[in-house]
This record gives C-alpha cells, structure tokens and sequence, in this order.
C-alpha cells in the first residue's frame, strides 16, 4: 500500500513540476528587463494586424502580421503568431493595429507570445524600447519581401 501512494505522489509531483513550467513563463519574465527580454526573443518586430482569429478551446489568438521593421533577424513581409493568452482574454487584434512584438519561433515557422510575459505592447506605447534599441546599437534588419502579394481568399 505503502508503495502505491509513492507511486501516486511521483506522478503528482511531475504534474505539478510540468504545471509551474507553464506559469513560470509568465512569473518569470516580470522580473526581466527590457533588454533580457529583448536578448532572450527569437524576433522583435513592428507589425500591423492583418487578421486574427482566437481558438477559444486553446486560449490562443492566431494573428496574421505585416512586419514593417525588424531586430535580431531577418523575416517574411508576412508572419503569423501565435499569442497564448489566459481564459477570458478580451484584446482583439483589430486590422491595421500596430504594435511592436517579442515573439519565439515554433517548430512550424510561426511564431509564439505571451499575454503575461513579453514585453509586447501597442506601437503607440513603444517610444522608450525603440531609443533604447538604438541606444543599445541595435540596427534593424531586412524584412524579405513576398515573391507574390499575400492572397486575401486565404485566411487563417
């Protein structure tokens, strides 16, 4: 009996363990500073919302994006992110809103952010990152231009 309650505990110990890694991105990152989280990002970039569509069962909000400038790398005129967001999440990606993303690449080619964790913000509230990007010497890169214009018929 002894050891089936040890057997129990172990798995709910490594539930548990894989729980916190999922709430740590978002505790962790607060305590970040704007340049770790700019270090720590696959891509920084501003981008203009082209469409979005949320996935309600996911808590996930896929976001077509123009990217109009971009740091650390270059990218595609046109990326998608995925941004993870909790329960009752109300922020729409309205067409044409602009905002300057921190993102990670999936294994897909897309790309992922966190409501809670990333210093992600609306292009309107940007002003102090981007003179510290070129305070820091940070220069931006090539966008890559699309080979034919994205297809409105295709969606997300």
């Amino acid at each position: 009996m002894k050891g089936f309650f040890l057997v129990i505990a172990i798995i709910l110990g490594a539930a548990c363990w894989t729980c916190t890694d999922v709430i740590a991105q978002c505790t962790c990152s607060s305590n970040l500073t704007l340049r770790e989280q700019f270090q720590r990002a696959d891509v920084v970039f501003i981008g203009k919302a082209i469409e979005s569509k949320k996935i309600v069962a996911d808590n996930v909000t896929l976001v077509k994006v123009q990217v109009l400038r971009t740091w650390k790398q270059d990218l595609e005129r046109f990326v998608t992110i995925k941004y993870h967001h909790k329960p009752g999440f109300s922020f729409k990606f309205e067409p044409n809103f602009e905002s300057l993303l921190y993102a990670y690449k999936n294994d897909d080619g897309t790309f992922y952010a966190w409501d809670c964790c990333l210093a992600t913000k609306p292009l309107t509230q940007a002003a102090d990152d981007l003179k510290l990007f070129k305070k820091w010497g940070e220069k931006p890169k090539k966008v890559i231009e699309p080979n034919a214009p994205p297809n409105p018929d295709r969606s997300l």
